[in-house]
């Protein structure tokens, strides 16, 4: 158990909510999982790269069920290496697929994607929607953020970047500031939109190894997954310590390995996407 900022604490023995364990394509099976997504029915929404495919799964379920994609290809109901997922506030389904260098909408229900953004896109990764209906992108390959409207359909340059952009999250109850995470680069990156350049920065090498996936909680403070260092580092908002919650050199069970998504659930559960594992592990506050 350890003890956190803003008086939270975490259990750090996991329960599996995601994947048996197993690489594979079965209804029970995840194959090198990344990004992770929890509604508030604590529903998991999951991108099982490998599969080409979302897949959902409902509390206390041993079984998912494909919502996007489900075999790899190009055709509006495949997928092809999806990263990145999100909703807004309608339900609608936003996913990077990557390989396929586009954005792809799902309406509730439906198996069939919609392209929002193509051609100008080079291996998106990660998506966030604002409060005002707007979809940023971090477009890794082109070295950009770029925010899509979603009511207009025009896309436009956030900024530019010597690093190549990966995670992507706003800041509680913020439609203009979010943190970005590079795969090329230890530090995330605080910007605010209209503001040249970036505003603060979080971690150095000492504290990030890789980073890819981040989240932030009603608190705003910042968690993200660490590849490198095999551990979920957390940026306390009230404080400014830096903490390892789960990994590293803590008692963390089972042993974290390739972390590559982390999200929470509206009662702040954390959840970690165990690559190597095929599987996401939940991570619940005491």
């Amino acid at each position: 158990m350890l003890i956190l900022g803003n008086g939270m604490q975490w259990n750090t023995t996991g329960v599996r909510v995601a994947g048996d364990g197993t690489e594979g394509s079965g209804a029970a099976q995840l194959k090198e999982p990344r990004c992770v997504y929890v509604d508030a029915n604590d529903t998991v929404y999951v991108c099982d790269t490998v599969n080409g495919r979302i897949q959902k799964w409902p509390k206390g379920a041993t079984t998912g069920t494909t919502v996007a994609g489900g075999s790899e290809g190009a055709s509006s109901n495949q997928l092809k290496m999806p990263l990145g997922l999100t909703f807004d506030k309608n339900g609608i389904l936003y996913v990077a697929d990557t390989e396929n260098h586009r954005i792809q909408k799902f309406s509730p229900g439906s198996a069939s994607g919609t392209t929002l953004v193509g051609s100008s896109l080079n291996k998106p990764y990660g998506v966030a929607v604002d409060g005002n209906n707007n979809l940023y992108i971090t477009d890794h390959d082109n070295l950009k953020v770029k925010r899509y409207n979603i009511n207009t359909s025009t896309l436009t340059d956030v900024f530019s970047s010597s690093n190549k952009p990966y995670g992507i999250a706003f800041l509680s109850n913020s439609s203009n500031q979010f943190y970005v995470s590079f795969d090329s680069s230890p530090a995330l990156e605080l910007w605010t939109v209209g503001v040249s350049g970036a505003t603060a920065t979080l971690g150095s090498s000492s504290t990030h190894g890789e980073p890819k996936s981040i989240a932030v909680d009603r608190y705003n403070n910042v968690y993200v997954a660490d590849k490198g260092k095999t551990q979920i580092t957390m940026y306390c908002a009230n404080s400014g310590s830096v903490k390892t919650i789960v990994g590293g050199s803590s008692n963390t069970s089972p042993s974290l390995d390739e972390p590559a998504g982390v999200a929470f659930d509206a009662n702040m559960n954390l959840y970690v996407t165990y690559k190597s594992l095929a599987s996401v592990y939940k991570f619940s506050l005491i």
